[in-house]
């Protein structure tokens, strides 16, 4: 209002264009930082804290790789130049929204390094198998989740495809769930005797599986309702409180990540407690 009002008085006397100017200029300047703080109000400090943060990262993770050996490796050189990538990628307009892609492209190329270095030392086809492996498995990992903004429309493998292949989805969740069944059942009986114990470990994974189909069935009930084998298993446990399931699976993985240290100790003597007493406690709680 003061730069109107003063441009209005300066028609008449020229003397005033100077201040009218002014207070155009500072007027200009007050909406550019209302408007700028409108659609990014970053808080310019924390954004050099940040900088000064991740600079420091980058050195100690140069010391720790030049602590041992102070050879400029392959290694060491493809590790500096997705340093300085990544660095000089910071300044981009839209880099925050699209990060990911920059690993996306890491990834390959130490694929591609990995397979180069490999196969001058043998000629199996092996070699070149792995290397294909790996390059599909990123592939699959880049197109199972759009993120950012730029390609958030497009099609993916968790949104698009599951949602027409729920079978696929709930196999390979299976697949899941049983391998962290044979990853947590050696964990405390390796090298023993099959007991009472092992009965922990498949109705633990269990529930959890159990837990995880019916929070989908509440959250996402189209990927349930075309597998009847899962809608029937859901079904029946309807009758049980919703958070008894999650309930039930973090007991029984706390009283596994109780007794597997306590059978340590009992196996290397390290326990003041008496053998007989550990057995007892042992039987009490399992």
């Amino acid at each position: 209002m003061k730069a109107s009002q003063l441009f209005q008085e300066a028609k008449a006397d020229l003397t005033l264009l100077p201040d009218a100017e002014t207070s155009l200029i500072e007027f200009c300047r007050t909406a550019q930082r209302i408007m700028s703080n409108a659609s990014s109000n970053y808080t310019v400090t924390r954004l050099y804290q940040g900088t000064a943060v991740a600079f420091m990262a980058v050195l100690l993770s140069l010391i720790s790789n030049f602590k041992f050996s102070l050879k400029l490796t392959r290694d060491v050189k493809y590790f500096l130049l997705v340093v300085a990538g990544y660095s000089s990628l910071m300044f981009a307009s839209s880099y925050v929204e699209e990060e990911q892609q920059f690993w996306y492209w890491a990834l390959t190329g130490w694929i591609c390094y990995l397979y180069l270095r490999t196969c001058r030392r043998a000629t199996s086809s092996f070699q070149f198998g792995s290397a294909l492996c790996l390059a599909a498995l990123s592939r699959i990992a880049r197109r199972w989740n759009q993120t950012g903004q730029k390609f958030a429309a497009e099609p993916d493998i968790a949104t698009t495809f599951f949602s027409n292949h729920p079978n696929i989805l709930w196999i390979l969740a299976l697949f899941t769930y049983t391998d962290v069944y044979q990853r947590l059942k050696p964990l405390g009986l390796e090298g023993r005797k099959v007991n009472i114990a092992s009965a922990l470990y498949l109705p633990l994974t269990s529930f959890a599986f159990i837990f995880k189909a019916a929070f989908t069935s509440a959250d996402a009930p189209e990927l349930i309702r075309h597998t009847p084998l899962l809608s029937s298993l859901v079904g029946s446990v309807q009758s049980f409180l919703f958070f008894s399931k999650p309930d039930s699976f973090l007991l029984g993985y706390a009283g596994h990540c109780f007794m597997v240290p306590l059978q340590n100790l009992k196996q290397a003597g390290a326990c003041n407690i008496e053998g007989e007493q550990i057995g007892r406690l042992h039987s009490t709680l399992y």
